[in-house]
């Protein structure tokens, strides 16, 4: 299943932001043990927007990498507003 999620703050989001903010995600964000790899594309389409997408994660884990992104990102000052799943 591939998906994307949009992730829309109050100002431009800096590549180095983001770069901070993934190194920062050290837990596991599935607990399959079989099976397929995960992949997750992480682009600045536009200065204010980070859209994520992936492919082999359910949508439950989509929207933890999500929820989890964007609290790493309101730690450092920004306000996040997260878009819908689109699969």
């Amino acid at each position: 299943m591939s998906w994307s999620i949009n992730l829309k703050a109050d100002r431009k989001i800096p590549r180095r932001s983001v770069e901070t903010s993934l190194t920062k995600m050290t837990v596991p964000f599935s607990t399959q043990e079989w099976g397929w790899s995960s992949t997750v594309d992480v682009d600045l389409p536009r200065d204010r927007t980070l859209q994520i997408s992936g492919t082999g994660f359910s949508e439950a884990d989509a929207h933890d990498f999500a929820s989890r992104l964007a609290s790493i990102l309101r730690r450092l000052h920004f306000r996040i507003a997260v878009g819908r799943l689109e699969s």
